[in-house]
C-alpha cells in the first residue's frame, strides 16, 4: 500500500515579539536606569561618609594620632573609591544609551535602504510580480500610500457612495443556525482563524460572531471570555448600502480608523452580557483584520474591556493604534499586496508578532479575486504553522492566547447583523411667498423632504 505523503509545512519568517530588536533596545534602557539608580544611591552613600568626616572630626581629634590618622585615612579612600564608582556607573549608564540610539539609529537605515524611496518600488510592481501577476507585499508597502490613502478613501466614499457613505452602525441580534448554539472554540491560531472560515462559509451579510466562555483553569482573573470575529469584505452595490463590510468598509477602516464598526462591537458586546474587565479576543481576516486591528484600543478605552489578543490575517493593520498591553499576532504573505495596503510594515515592537509565509502559491483557474496569496486557506495553512512553529516569538505571542482560552472549551454562540443607518434625506425650507401689493392670507410655513 502506498502512504499518503504529507504536504511540507509554508515557508515562513517571523518579526517582532520576544524576537523583536526593540526588546533588546528596551532592555538596555532598563539596565542604564538600573546603573543611574545604583549612581543616585551610591552618591548618596559618599555624601554621607563625606559629612561624618567633617562633623567627627573633632571626636578622631581625641583618639591616639595613628588610630586618628588611620580613621581618617579610611574614610577618606571610601570617599574616594566611591566617588570612581559613581563616575563608572554614570559613565556606563551614558554609554548604554549612546548605544540605544546608535542601534536605532541604524536600524531606521537598515529599513530606509531595504524600502527604497521614490519611483522604485513601482518599477517592482512590474518587474517583479507576484502570483498571479499581483503585486507582490513589499513592493506594495514601500509606496508611500498611507500618506495620501486617507483623502483618497474618503473622496472615493463620498464620490461614489453617496453623502455620508460612512456612518452609524446599528447592531441587532441574528439567529445562528440551528445547531450552533454551542461550538467547540481553540486557543490556537489555527482555531481562532478557524471562525473566520465559518463566517466566510456561511456568508451572511453583515453578520459578527461573538462567541462566550469562561476562562481556562488557571486563569481566574480574565473572567469571561468573548471572542469577536470580524468578516472580510463581503458583495456589495456601487453605492455605499446597509452592509458595513462592503468595500466602503476599507474606506472606513482605513481612512477613519473604524470608527463606526469599533463602536458596533462594543454594543454587540455589550448585549452578549460583557462587562468592564471581561476578556476579549478579536480576530479578522482582510478588512476583518483592518476594523479587529481598530477595534482594540477603542474597547478599552471607551468600555473598559480587556482586549487581550488580537489575530489579523491578509489585513493592512500596520499602523493601527494597538495598545502596547495587547498582543496582536499578524498573519501576511509576501505574494498578497493587500497586507502593504497601508503602505508601511507592522511594528517590530515586544506585542505585535509578524508571521510573513514565503513559499509560492498556487495559481488556479477562475477568479481570484484579489490575488491567490490572499485567499484565506492559504492564511489557515500558515496559522496552523504558525501553532506548530518552535520561533520563541510565536510561541510566547500563542501562549498568551491559550492561557485565556485553553483546549478543547465550549463557547456559546451569538450572531449580531451590523447596518448602517439609513439615510436621512435634508430638510428643504420653502421661504414664504414675496409680499405683495395687497395683503392676502398668510401662507404656512412648508416643510419639504426629499426632492418631491
Amino acid at each position: 500500500m502506498f502512504e499518503k505523503c504529507p504536504l511540507p509545512a509554508p515557508a515562513y519568517s517571523v518579526r517582532g515579539g520576544e524576537n523583536s530588536i526593540m526588546v533588546e533596545f528596551d532592555a538596555l534602557e532598563i539596565r542604564a536606569a538600573r546603573l543611574d539608580s545604583i549612581t543616585e544611591t551610591l552618591s548618596g552613600i559618599a555624601g554621607s561618609l563625606q559629612r561624618i568626616s567633617e562633623e567627627e572630626m573633632a571626636w578622631v581629634r581625641m583618639q591616639p594620632a595613628p588610630a586618628a590618622e588611620t580613621a581618617r585615612s579610611e574614610l577618606d579612600r571610601a570617599v574616594f573609591l566611591l566617588r570612581s564608582c559613581i563616575e563608572r556607573s554614570s559613565r556606563a549608564a551614558a554609554d548604554l544609551r549612546s548605544a540605544v540610539r546608535n542601534y536605532r539609529d541604524a536600524e531606521g537605515r537598515a529599513e530606509r535602504i531595504a524600502a527604497p524611496p521614490g519611483l522604485l518600488p513601482l518599477g517592482l510592481l512590474f518587474l517583479d510580480p507576484g502570483a498571479g501577476g499581483f503585486p507582490k507585499l513589499r513592493a506594495v508597502e514601500s509606496l508611500p500610500l498611507r500618506f495620501v490613502d486617507t483623502p483618497v478613501l474618503l473622496a472615493f466614499a463620498e464620490a461614489f457612495g453617496g453623502r455620508r457613505a460612512l456612518r452609524e452602525v446599528t447592531v441587532e441580534r441574528a439567529e445562528p443556525a440551528p445547531g450552533t448554539g454551542e461550538v467547540p472554540v481553540s486557543g490556537t491560531a489555527a482555531g481562532l482563524l478557524e471562525r473566520s472560515a465559518v463566517l466566510l462559509r456561511e456568508n451572511d451579510p453583515g453578520v459578527v460572531e461573538v462567541l462566550r466562555l469562561e476562562a481556562a483553569a488557571g486563569n481566574p482573573g480574565a473572567g469571561t471570555v468573548f471572542v469577536v470575529t470580524l468578516p472580510g469584505t463581503q458583495p456589495g452595490d456601487r453605492s455605499a448600502g446597509e452592509n458595513p463590510f462592503d468595500n466602503y468598509g476599507n474606506a472606513e477602516g482605513r481612512a477613519a480608523e473604524s470608527r463606526f464598526v469599533a463602536a458596533a462591537v462594543a454594543e454587540a458586546l455589550r448585549q452578549a452580557g460583557a462587562e468592564a474587565g471581561d476578556s476579549v479576543i478579536l480576530v479578522g481576516y482582510s478588512q476583518g483584520g483592518i476594523h479587529a486591528a481598530n477595534s482594540a484600543g477603542y474597547l478599552r478605552e471607551t468600555a473598559g474591556l480587556d482586549v487581550r489578543y488580537v489575530l489579523t490575517a491578509g489585513a493592512p493593520a500596520g499602523d493601527a493604534g494597538i495598545p502596547p498591553e495587547v498582543q496582536a499576532l499578524h498573519l501576511e504573505h509576501a505574494q498578497d499586496w493587500v497586507p502593504g495596503a497601508d503602505g508601511t510594515s507592522n511594528p517590530d515592537a515586544p506585542n505585535r508578532v509578524t508571521m510573513t509565509l514565503t513559499d509560492d502559491v498556487p495559481v488556479l483557474a477562475g477568479d481570484n479575486g484579489l490575488g491567490p496569496a490572499h485567499k484565506l486557506p492559504v492564511y489557515l495553512e500558515g496559522a496552523a504553522a504558525a501553532d506548530a512553529s518552535a520561533d520563541p516569538s510565536l510561541r510566547a505571542s500563542l501562549a498568551g492566547v491559550g492561557a485565556v482560552v485553553g483546549s478543547g472549551s465550549v463557547a456559546a454562540r451569538e450572531l449580531y447583523r451590523f447596518r448602517r443607518r439609513e439615510r436621512r434625506p435634508p430638510v428643504q425650507v420653502v421661504p414664504k411667498g414675496l409680499p405683495g401689493p395687497a395683503p392676502g392670507p398668510s401662507l404656512p410655513h412648508v416643510v419639504r423632504r426629499g426632492g418631491d
